[in-house]
């Protein structure tokens, strides 16, 4: 219901009308909310579009920062999969490899680079990392908030490299997924 990106100091947020009822669990963890035709978040009502144009404008902003990777926290098994099936949905799939070289997902790449800590949700590391704490599960915090655990822990290009994927790898598994969700 929210996709968000940010380079740097420009950012990219857009809130997405659902195309199904939001189960109350959903809401009380994002605040977001559909009452009539208005989405909400956190009592206020937001500019929701639908996901087609959302996501046209998503990679209309990736293009302009190409080549670029993207990089989330469980993003493999979480946010990646839902804008790969999203993109097939709307006939988008083959548009993302024209702008994102790779996907890279923090959460096994803090597990490695600490080890020791009791949690490595993000929440938990923006805690005890930044001491800060912030809005969680709200896309446009999240990615911002990622960007600071990134700048601050400075990890090298290789332990990157090391905990990315393909575009191409990462549509083709959830295409395989997709296409064989009956027989799991």
């Amino acid at each position: 219901m929210q996709i968000a990106a940010v380079s740097n100091s420009d950012k990219f947020s857009e809130y997405i009308l659902p195309s199904q009822i939001i189960a109350p669990s959903a809401s009380a963890v994002t605040g977001l909310q559909m009452q009539g035709h208005t989405l909400y978040y956190n009592g206020n009502p937001v500019h929701a579009v639908p996901i087609t144009e959302a996501l046209i404008l998503f990679l209309a902003w990736l293009s302009e920062r190409k080549p670029c990777v993207l990089i989330g926290h469980n993003f493999k098994q979480f946010d990646c999969p839902r804008i790969i099936r999203a993109l097939e949905t709307c006939n988008l799939t083959n548009t993302i490899s024209d702008s994102v070289q790779g996907i890279v997902d923090t959460l096994p790449l803090y597990r490695k680079l600490f080890p020791s800590l009791i949690s490595h949700k993000q929440e938990f590391l923006v805690s005890e990392i930044l001491h800060e704490q912030y809005v969680a599960h709200n896309a446009e915090e999240d990615v911002k908030t990622l960007q600071g655990l990134i700048t601050n822990t400075n990890p090298t290009d290789n332990v990157l490299v090391r905990h990315s994927t393909t575009v191409s790898s990462m549509i083709d598994l959830e295409m395989y997924k997709f296409e064989n969700e009956s027989e799991l």
